[in-house]
């Protein structure tokens, strides 16, 4: 018996875990991209596209403008869908 430290696997696995383990964290680390649509707490519903959008910091969030038009009204400028 050496004294030499145990290892995790043979070779292929290694590599493997070395490979697999940070693209994992990567794809976890990144940000969802679904964008919300911010209804205030004024009834207005922001979306990206709002210039109040980053400021809007109390909010019920929906899944899109057309979901948050049932509940609130547009921002001034919201120019509707473009379908």
């Amino acid at each position: 018996m050496s004294n030499s430290p145990m290892r995790f696997g043979n070779p292929p696995t290694r590599f493997l875990t070395w490979l697999v383990a940070p693209l994992l964290v990567l794809c976890l680390a990144l940000p969802v991209t679904a964008e919300v649509v911010k209804l205030s707490n004024s009834g207005i519903c922001h979306d990206s596209a709002s210039r109040w959008y980053d400021r809007t910091k109390r909010f019920v969030a929906h899944d899109s403008m057309e979901d948050c038009l049932r509940f609130g009204r547009a921002y001034k400028g919201y120019s509707g869908s473009t379908s």
